[in-house]
């Protein structure tokens, strides 16, 4: 077999998106009829959020929404770009894929700025 014929790749490119204190979409990629296989899920993102001592918010579903697993960070300086990047391999999957990003700030104070987002779901075996 090819290697073309059993790689697939989605991902979806935001930027420039300001955050609340309420939970945001900031990506969706989904792969349709999916042979059965290893996946690799993705994210990477850079933001800036003007306060100390509050926390900025990322979680991710791949069922749907029905789930959500969450994690934060709190910025050393509020003039730092904040890098983060998170992937994870999920295995025997099939059909309809999906992954979900979402980000928020810890309350209404300050701005929280996403300056770049990339979400992605390949195929890797």
């Amino acid at each position: 077999m090819e290697i073309f014929d059993i790689l697939r790749f989605a991902v979806d490119k935001r930027s420039d998106l300001t955050m609340t204190d309420a939970y945001t979409e900031v990506g969706n990629v989904s792969l349709d009829n999916c042979d059965m296989g290893t996946y690799e899920y993705g994210l990477s993102l850079t933001s800036i959020f003007d306060q100390t001592n509050k926390s900025e918010y990322l979680r991710f579903s791949t069922d749907g929404g029905n789930t959500w697993y969450e994690f934060s960070s709190e910025p050393a300086d509020k003039t730092d770009d904040n890098p983060t990047s998170y992937n994870f391999f999920l295995e025997n999957m099939s059909g309809d894929l999906n992954f979900q990003v979402q980000a928020r700030k810890e309350d209404a104070t300050g701005v929280m700025s996403i300056h770049f987002v990339d979400t992605y779901i390949r195929r890797v075996a």
